[in-house]
């Protein structure tokens, strides 16, 4: 599975929203692209470290800096 549909299924089972996940990282309408496939364009490699998928969890994990 590509990971922009990876990330919409975790987002959905989470209930979160766009602008729940999108928040400070990028904008919703750019996640909204990204998990429909619209873009091949990756997300800067510092946002997008901010959450990760957890798949033994089947979770977005928040991760927060030190």
């Amino acid at each position: 599975m590509e990971i922009g549909p990876l990330i919409k299924l975790h987002r959905i089972k989470q209930s979160m929203t766009q602008e729940d996940l999108a928040a400070g990282i990028v904008s919703e309408s750019y996640l909204s692209k990204i998990e429909n496939q619209k873009t091949r364009k990756p997300m800067p490699a510092q946002k997008s470290s901010h959450y990760y998928v957890n798949d033994s969890e089947s979770s977005l994990t928040r991760r927060t800096r030190i």
